[in-house]
């Protein structure tokens, strides 16, 4: 028996407009809640990473519009594709393939 299961991931540079200091923080929880890094701090923006599946990145873009993005880069969706195969004599051997597809 042979499962098969895809794995999707895509990144996104977030340089982020910071009007306050209480902007900041709403900026810091969300950023949080998304599991998104800190890259870059000033005193008027912050630049962010963040990498998930495509409707998490899309839901932390529009998040942040109300603050200003000033720019953001995003790469093609990457995914992988796991097997799992299961018989008699091996409980499990796992082997995976590299695709890569361009999301628009």
């Amino acid at each position: 028996m042979t499962l098969s299961e895809q794995i999707e991931r895509a990144l996104v540079l977030i340089d982020v407009n910071v009007a306050d200091g209480a902007a900041r923080r709403e900026i810091l929880s969300i950023v949080e809640i998304f599991n998104a890094r800190i890259l870059s701090v000033v005193t008027d923006g912050l630049i962010l990473e963040a990498t998930g599946k495509v409707a998490k990145v899309d839901a932390l873009m529009s998040l942040l519009e109300r603050f200003g993005i000033r720019h953001s880069a995003r790469s093609e969706v990457v995914t992988i594709r796991k097997h799992v195969n299961f018989n008699a004599t091996t409980s499990d051997a796992n082997c995976a393939e590299l695709h890569t597809t361009v999301v628009k």
